[in-house]
């Protein structure tokens, strides 16, 4: 018995040991909520893993582990919310427990975001003596001292993302507490010391093309009294089925990892470590293997909707523009039937003095009605205050045939080009300075008669031709 009892004075004081208090995950890459409980629920998705990893199968009583985590989304992905349980077996000593985690997110700004984690549970420490190895099973001890101990444990993690980068600090055992066992045989107090540890993580996703995409990653143990830890390796994906990647540990081994991604919620991942230190000739192998589900909608289902949504937001958006543009353009139209209304109003006006001006001319020899032509004396040297020409300049009185009426000075000089193609050389713009309205016209002249005769001319091509009086 007493070579037990030094046994695990030696294990539970070692500082060998205590770089093992944390277990070793190799695919934490897959599954950051291993051990850093800031990334709850971050993937968006409510995901099952469960982890079995076998160190070192060539030497007995090597550690065991196996680990099995949940966790999703609560408060529309602004917090996560998580469970794990875990198993690890070392030798005679096995230590196992659960702990609930809860994470929530701030937002820096729209693309810089840093998540806070908590992580609270119970764990067990327990001495299986039905493995141990002794030259008398007749010791009362190995079966009338139970030697279990439970005690509260916590976790504290800190995570930052931008882009594809994330960087994240993590503190397992964060209590740094103790636990006792009671005196064996009358021998040594036996004390079991959690230590806090400090994990440093960070990981970047860069994607080649539609296809491929590559994710470095890197993370640095720091433990008071131990060796510094470190990995750093590389994984390459296709198409998000499939991926294979290679990780270097410092002083123990080069992990091969690979995994497939079986259909749209089950996942299977394994890594293989080869060993590279002195434990090499008598270590054996060892291993991980994963296997996670994803409930609920799949991420390819989410990334498709989020497809949909942003071009159905675009679609939205582009009718808010076009739905601007035409109510714009109809208050224009407006303001241009109402002014055509004023200006139809004008004509009638000219043509109902015209007519009266006709009836009262004087009629012509043997009884025949003539028009005397009306000739307005200097017209050309009578200039309008209220019109003017293309260049700016005031426009000389008399009688203009106009073919359109236009509230953009572009659009009137358009329909000028195409009435001078169309054989009307003389065309030309006059601006109103009263209603802000041009005017094309296709002739001027001082002449009331001729200015008539050439309305009636346009009126055969153009019914909407009519005379504007300008005086």
């Amino acid at each position: 018995m007493k070579r037990i009892i030094t046994i695990l004075i030696i294990c539970f004081s070692g500082q060998l040991v205590l770089a093992q208090q944390v277990p070793f995950y190799s695919q934490y890459f897959f599954n950051p909520f291993i051990y850093n409980p800031s990334f709850t629920g971050q993937s968006g998705d409510t995901r099952a893993f469960l982890t079995h990893r076998n160190q070192w199968t060539g030497i007995q009583g090597a550690p065991v582990t196996s680990i099995l985590t949940i966790d999703g989304p609560i408060q529309g992905e602004k917090a996560g919310l998580g469970l794990n349980i875990y198993s690890d077996r070392t030798d005679i000593l096995v230590r196992s427990g659960a702990r609930l985690a809860y994470s929530y997110m701030v937002n820096v700004n729209e693309e810089h975001k840093i998540r806070f984690g908590l992580g609270v549970g119970v764990f067990n420490n327990r001495i299986d003596y039905d493995r141990a190895v002794v030259e008398d099973n007749n010791d009362p001890n190995l079966f009338t001292n139970s030697q279990n101990r439970a005690a509260v444990d916590a976790d504290f993690g800190v995570s930052y993302f931008w882009k594809g980068l994330n960087v994240g600090v993590a503190l397992p055992q964060l209590l740094d507490n103790e636990v006792k066992y009671s005196k064996i045989d009358n021998d040594e107090t036996v004390v079991y010391g959690l230590r806090r540890h400090y994990l440093i993580s960070a990981g970047y996703d860069y994607e080649i093309d539609d296809k491929w995409g590559v994710s470095p990653l890197a993370m640095a143990r720091i433990t008071p009294g131990s060796p510094f830890q470190f990995d750093f390796g590389a994984m390459a994906s296709y198409e998000k089925l499939g991926w294979l990647g290679l990780m270097y540990r410092h002083e123990y081994a080069i992990g091969l990892m690979g995994g497939a991604k079986i259909n749209e919620r089950l996942y299977l991942g394994l890594t293989y470590d080869l060993i590279i230190n002195d434990l090499s000739g008598y270590a054996g192998t060892s291993s991980e293997f994963l296997v996670g589900y994803v409930f609920g909608k799949s991420g390819a289902d989410k990334e498709k909707e989020a497809r949909m949504r942003a071009e159905m937001q675009q679609e939205l958006d582009s009718l808010k523009g076009k739905l601007k543009e035409t109510a714009e353009q109809t208050e224009k139209n407006t303001k241009a039937i109402d002014s055509l209304g004023g200006e139809i109003q004008k004509v009638r006006s000219d043509v109902d003095e015209s007519i009266e001006q006709m009836k009262s001319a004087p009629a012509a020899s043997q009884g025949v009605a003539t028009v005397a032509p009306v000739v307005t004396p200097e017209a050309t040297n009578e200039l309008s205050s209220d019109y003017l020409d293309n260049k700016g300049e005031p426009l000389p009185n008399g009688f203009y045939i106009v073919v359109g009426s236009y509230s953009e000075q572009k659009w009137a000089r358009q329909a000028k080009l195409r009435f001078v193609n169309a054989g009307f050389p003389e065309t030309d713009v006059l601006y109103n300075i009263t209603n802000k309205f041009y005017n094309v016209f296709l002739s001027f002249t001082t002449n009331e008669e001729e200015a008539r005769n050439n309305l009636k001319n346009a009126r055969a091509e153009y019914p909407d031709a009519w005379l504007r009086r300008i005086q």
